[in-house]
């Protein structure tokens, strides 16, 4: 028995290298050949030839994801992993990559919508 291609996989008794697919996560335009990593921002859920599909807007994900809901939403961005993201509003701001909430930017700071971050307005100084 000899093994198949890397990121692949067969069914127990296969006897044909082609028999050997791609794992999910990874991709190739045929079987029975070594599969790469989907590229950060994709994914690919099914075994088998095929491309992986890009994550939604204003989300990503790690090389090598097998599902949409490994597509998380930007900073500045929120919702439950897998779906749309939306802009956090002005005045609030999200700083980490996830499915985190949008928080209200403390007091005496803005932010514009889709923020990270806030900043201190004309006048004021600090962290924001």
């Amino acid at each position: 028995c000899a093994a198949c291609p890397s990121h692949t996989s067969s069914a127990a008794g296969s006897n044909e290298l082609v028999n050997c697919t791609c794992l999910p996560g990874h991709a190739a335009a045929s079987d029975g050949v070594a599969c790469s990593a989907c590229e950060a921002g994709t994914y690919k859920n099914a075994p088998g030839v095929g491309s992986c599909a890009a994550c939604p807007s204003h989300s990503t994900s790690v090389v090598g994801s097998d599902e949409l809901a490994d597509c998380a939403c930007d900073a500045g961005y929120t919702r439950p992993d897998g779906g749309a993201c939306s802009s956090c509003l002005a005045g609030t701001f999200k700083s980490v990559v996830g499915t985190a909430a949008c928080q209200t930017c403390p007091a005496n700071a803005e932010s514009s919508s889709g923020s990270a971050l806030c900043h201190c307005p004309v006048g004021f100084t600090g962290a924001g």
